[in-house]
């Protein structure tokens, strides 16, 4: 709740769409149902563009030959990081005895000791002849914290470890100097987060795929450890890869992800590093990849898994971050001059993936319900009814749209959608402070805080629809209250399905031992 009152406070645009709003309502309601109706189209065009994508067929022979490609790593995977048809593909199309040499980069910040060990030692486990390993702990301020990683580090071949004070540009600052420290003769660098552990042949996979199609980016995703009880939450995070990143591949608009992203050295220099102005790096560095007409590549294979935030508070704080750093490179691609409009559709349908445009629509009605006394009865019904539909196309959508990530397993599908629209608060106004041009800092997701018993949060947007409901239903319009009841039940369901989700998820954490 503090931290809701903290954006409103920090939001002036907010406040004067409030007061802006509150206007129309009162002295032009006519011009309300005219932005309402075209609020309505832009959801309704959004929730389009993304199905479109979920849904359209490869348009290229070379396309399709790629996907074939890569869909081969996942045959006979049973889920697991590691497949043995990788190492017989590398084996089979290496060229002689050659391997390039990789750099894998581990940026860290305040990581326990024993998850960041476990993520040096699974790199350690790789099966790969030629590459070393580059720890870089910026900021950090408790040596018990760090020193223990420093000292595990100190002996073993290739990896090399760098505690920096006071390191400015947060993750992407620390990925900036982890470029200035690589081996000279390396070819590829490949990004592992703090908290993965990835397969012992994950470098194998990322080689065959980077030379067989001579891609600059090489992105596979994200994965989480799973007891079988928190697989709705892991199903909801696969949903953008499933859907959007996948989807990449098709014209080449693959963008990078942040972790497991396999990178050809000499394309990042091209780009001047990771110098970035949003709080999501990867991004903006896939976004610098479009402009210099780059080759970016999606598999789908799983090569690593990481932990899951412990807490809704860290959960909020991550997905928050995705929404608003997105929404900042959104106005860098349209600024673009160099990537053609089609592609910019294709990079626009990804970044959006997180974020909704029910801003107004949700204004206007918590704002009708305040202030109906004032306003002439056939504009209230009028402007709430339009309102509720433009709330039904944006709930139908994504359930459309998590039924095909999810390929319409009933219990799962309906889990998994339930958890998405918890955020829809969320992912409507956090990233309203972009269009004033505000930068955000980075915030990162805590891996300290264990929470094994999380208290049930009420969401304000819930709480706003059922207020709606509320009221129309003591004015007697049965079927518009319940055109709003039932999506606050829907997230209220979520919620409590997401805290079981998060309860459950601290056994799945594997045992961090060293070695």
């Amino acid at each position: 709740m503090s931290r809701l009152i903290q954006n409103i406070k920090n939001n002036s645009l907010l406040i004067v769409s409030v007061i802006f709003i509150s206007g129309l309502l009162v002295l032009k309601p006519q011009f309300l149902l005219a932005f309402l109706i075209i609020n309505l189209f832009i959801i309704t065009i959004h929730g389009s563009l993304q199905l479109w994508w979920a849904l359209k067929k490869e348009t290229s022979e070379r396309s399709k030959e790629t996907l074939i490609n890569l869909i081969t790593f996942q045959k006979k995977s049973n889920n697991s990081i590691d497949s043995p048809e990788a190492n017989q593909l590398y084996d089979k199309n290496k060229t002689g005895n050659k391997s390039p040499k990789i750099s894998i980069h581990i940026p860290a910040y305040n990581e326990p000791s024993d998850i960041l060990i476990a993520t040096i030692q699974s790199c350690l486990d790789i099966d790969y002849p030629n590459f070393e390993i580059i720890v870089l702990d910026n900021n950090t301020p408790n040596q018990e914290t760090w020193l223990p990683v420093r000292d595990f580090c100190s002996n073993k071949k290739n990896v090399f470890y760098y505690h920096i004070d006071n390191l400015q540009g947060y993750k992407a600052g620390a990925l900036d100097v982890c470029m200035e420290l690589t081996n000279p003769d390396s070819k590829y660098i490949f990004i592992v987060d703090a908290d993965y552990r990835v397969s012992t042949n994950c470098l194998k996979t990322a080689v065959e795929i980077a030379e067989n199609q001579n891609a600059d980016l090489v992105q596979f995703p994200q994965d989480y450890y799973s007891n079988g009880k928190n697989s709705a939450l892991i199903e909801e995070y696969a949903h953008y890869f499933r859907v959007f990143a996948k989807g990449g591949n098709y014209n080449n608009s693959v963008l990078a992800t942040g972790t497991l992203s396999f990178y050809k050295r000499e394309a990042l220099e091209k780009v001047g590093g990771w110098k970035c102005n949003s709080i999501t790096e990867d991004a903006e560095m896939g976004l610098k990849f479009q402009e210099k007409q780059l080759k970016s590549v999606f598999c789908e294979k799983t090569i690593g898994k990481g932990l899951l935030p412990f807490s809704i508070k860290d959960l909020k704080i991550q997905r928050e971050r995705w929404v608003y750093g997105n929404m900042q490179c959104i106005g860098k691609l349209f600024n673009s001059s160099e990537i053609s409009l089609r592609r910019k559709l294709s990079l626009m349908v990804q970044l959006t993936s997180w974020v909704n445009f029910l801003n107004f629509s949700l204004l206007s009605a918590l704002l009708s319900i305040m202030l109906f006394p004032l306003i002439p009865s056939i504009y209230f019904y009028q402007a709430l009814t339009i309102t509720a539909s433009s709330l039904w196309v944006f709930i139908s959508f994504k359930f459309i749209l998590f039924g095909i990530s999810t390929n319409f397993k009933p219990k799962l599908h309906l889990k998994t959608w339930l958890i998405n629209l918890v955020f829809t608060g969320l992912n409507t106004f956090c990233w309203m402070g972009v269009l004033q041009g505000k930068s955000k800092p980075f915030e990162r997701t805590s891996k300290f805080l264990i929470n094994t018993n999380q208290n049930l949060e009420c969401s304000i947007l819930g709480l706003g629809l059922f207020t709606v409901s509320a009221m129309l239903a003591l004015m007697e319009n049965v079927i518009l209250a319940s055109l709003f009841l039932l999506p606050a039940i829907f997230i209220f369901s979520g919620q409590i399905i997401l805290k079981q989700q998060l309860n459950s998820r601290n056994t799945a954490i594997p045992n961090f031992k060293r070695s």
